[in-house]
């Protein structure tokens, strides 16, 4: 019986991830905006994507700005939302009311936000808001790209990878050969 050695070659898919741009937890003031692309608050942003309006000490929303859009999802489990789901929201340029009667940025409130530059926000509304930043609203927030990551063609490995592979066939048919010879001459 003559050995034969076979070498099976395949491809395992990988479950695209998406890739988190910006993250974390802050109080953006009243009457301030707020970029999620890149986490920054500031009165005079031309890329913000939210404003933390205050129209007096009872009355303020949260509204989107420039291209951006939101939607208000209630209390929800904000570690369960995945890029998928954000992408299928309908977002909308309403503001969400954060007065003092029928205020829906309670502590544990969930809203999305499409921004500006195409990529998608979930946040969560993490306590009251705080007086000491004029009725500032306290967030964590994680913000997530919807473009793929550059992925290099498998078709076409590395030089170091290939030799690699080829070292480590070449070793396998050694040993398989002395491993038959040594098999052969005992059988004698």
């Amino acid at each position: 019986m003559k050995p034969r050695m076979f070498a099976t070659l395949f491809t395992i898919p990988i479950l695209s991830l998406a890739s988190t741009i910006s993250s974390g937890t802050i109080v953006i003031p009243g009457t301030s905006q707020f970029d999620f692309d890149v986490g920054v608050i500031s009165s005079d942003l031309p890329d913000a994507d939210v404003f933390w309006e205050q129209f007096n000490s009872t009355d303020r929303v949260l509204a989107p700005e420039g291209e951006a859009k939101i939607i208000y999802l209630s209390i929800v489990n904000f570690a369960d939302i995945t890029l998928e789901q954000l992408r299928t929201f309908p977002y909308a340029s309403v503001p969400i009311n954060g007065r003092d009667t029928a205020n829906l940025l309670i502590p544990g409130a969930v809203f999305a936000v499409h921004t500006g530059e195409g990529n998608f926000a979930k946040a969560l509304v993490t306590g009251p808001f705080v007086d000491s930043a004029n009725h500032g609203l306290p967030i964590q927030w994680e913000t997530l790209s919807p473009h793929e990551p550059p992925v290099e063609d498998p078709a076409a490995p590395e030089p170091s990878s290939f030799l690699l592979v080829v070292s480590a066939l070449g070793a396998f048919a050694l040993a398989q050969r002395r491993f038959i010879r040594t098999t052969h001459i005992e059988r004698r």
